[in-house]
This record gives C-alpha cells, structure tokens and sequence, in this order.
C-alpha cells in the first residue's frame, strides 16, 4: 500500500496544487488516513494547500512536525474554543480536550464555537464537530469531563504541551502540577474585561503557583470577558505552543504578558524564581 500511496504521490501536479481533494482521493485508493497521505506528501516536498500560507513563517519540515506534535487544551470555552480553532488550521496533528460544560446564552458574547441553536448542548462535541470541518487531517481527542491527573494519566504521558484555558484558580494549581509531575510544559492563559494575560511554565518551574499563591498583583480570575481580549490571549497562547513545539523564537518562561486592551498597552514582566 505504501509503494500505491508513493506511485500517486508522483504525480507532477501535486508538486504545484494538493488539494484536499487530492487528499481524500488518494486516501480513498490507498486506505491510508489523510494524517498519514499528508505526511508522506510533506516528507517528499509536497505541501498541501491548506498550510501553503505558512510557507516562509515556518518551513516544510517544521510544518511535519507540527503534524506529528500532540497538544492538550484544558477548556473549551472563551480561551479554549479559540486556541483549538488556531491550532488546527497550523496543523497540529492530534488536539485533545477537557470540557464538562455546555453552552449557555451568556457564552454567546465570546465563545468562538456557541451558537444559539447549540445552547443546552456540550461544549466538546461542538469542538469536536468544528475540528473536523477545518482539518480533516487531524485527530481530535474530545473527553466530556474534568480534567484529572489520575485519570489521564496515559494521555499526559503522550502530550507536549498542555494550554490553560481554565477560569477556576484551583483547577490552574491542579493542572500545573500535574504537568510538573509529567514534565509537560503548560501555557497560561486568563482574562478578565478588558484585560489579559500569557505565562508559560516548564517542568520544574511554579509560575502558576507564583502568579495565584496568596494576593499576587497579576491574579486575573474570569467575570466578564470581551470577545477580543479572549481572542487575543487564546492567539498569544497558540504563538506560545507553536514555538515551544518548533524550538523557536522567545517564550515567556519565568515572565508574564500582561494585556491592557483598554489602553492598548502590553507590558512584560519577569518572575523572579523561588529560591
């Protein structure tokens, strides 16, 4: 079957158009998931047309390996609806979430994937449902529940990066030890009106618990949100797991970006580590 995927795959044309299409068509005569067809056009140079656009932000061997990275987000909900949509259309290969909600009215303000039509209904599955419209390359692990250590354990053991997209203090503490047990880096992400911000915790580092311990200055807990501070945040979130992923550019360890839509200022600050 591979040496039918490759003999397809030689084709000249696909050297200046892959389409979904072409995509699904050779799935469909080899057997292969498309997962696995685009995998094996990248390896050979062939980017299809749905990551064209990344080209020259990133290189086709990073958009490989964006394919074969595993992300979790914890949350689907104002951060978490919009950091999933932005990591599908990169092309991460496999998201999976945690979210035991569903969509209420008050959501419709800010939550990229409510509608009115889905109010009362569960908040993974519209994800889930979204996800495969928009990448249908992709694996998409959807889990109606809270996130727990225990219980995920398997999962954890194969994640690279965890996003907080949670609006409960404690469940950020819980998360971020758990990644720290598991030796997973975790992004940061919180909103309040306004104002927004980014941290990104390594193992063996305790930003959360810095930022959330006691009366910290930089605590924002989740009251009221407007649709374009959680867009914004959720893309500084996904800018944050991108690089971590393809080893590039600056992160925000041991710092925090705090976001001011109101006076359209951003300010980063650094956490001085625990002794």
């Amino acid at each position: 079957m591979k040496k039918k995927l490759l003999e397809l795959l030689n084709d000249s044309k696909y050297s200046l158009s892959f389409s979904i299409t072409d995509e699904l068509s050779i799935a469909g005569k080899t057997g292969y998931t498309l997962n696995q067809v685009e995998d094996t056009a990248l390896e050979r140079g062939i980017v299809p047309l749905r990551y064209q656009r990344n080209m020259g932000a990133i290189n086709i061997y990073e958009q490989r390996k964006l394919l074969h990275s595993r992300v979790g987000v914890i949350g689907c909900g104002g951060l978490g609806g919009f950091v999933i949509e932005e990591l599908a259309r990169l092309g991460i290969g496999e998201i999976s979430a945690w979210d035991y909600d569903y969509f209420q009215e008050h959501n419709l303000n800010r939550q990229l994937m409510s509608e009115f039509r889905l109010i009362g209904h569960s908040k993974i599955e519209a994800v889930s449902r979204r996800v495969r419209r928009i990448n249908p390359g992709i694996e998409f692990n959807g889990m109606y529940r809270e996130f727990n250590e225990k219980e995920d354990k398997e999962l954890l053991n194969k994640m690279q990066v965890i996003v907080d997209a949670l609006d409960s203090v404690q469940a950020r503490l819980e998360l971020s030890r758990a990644c720290r047990n598991y030796g997973i880096p975790m992004v940061h992400g919180a909103v309040n009106t306004w104002y927004g911000q980014v941290s990104t915790q390594f193992p063996g580092e305790d930003v959360i618990e810095q930022i959330y311990a006691g009366k910290e200055k930089y605590r924002l807990d989740e009251r009221s949100v407007l649709v374009f501070t959680a867009s914004l945040v959720a893309s500084l979130q996904a800018a944050e797991v991108l690089k971590i992923i393809l080893n590039r550019g600056n992160l925000l360890r041991q710092k925090i970006m705090l976001v001011d839509m109101l006076s359209m200022d951003m300010e980063i600050i650094d956490i001085p580590k625990n002794d």
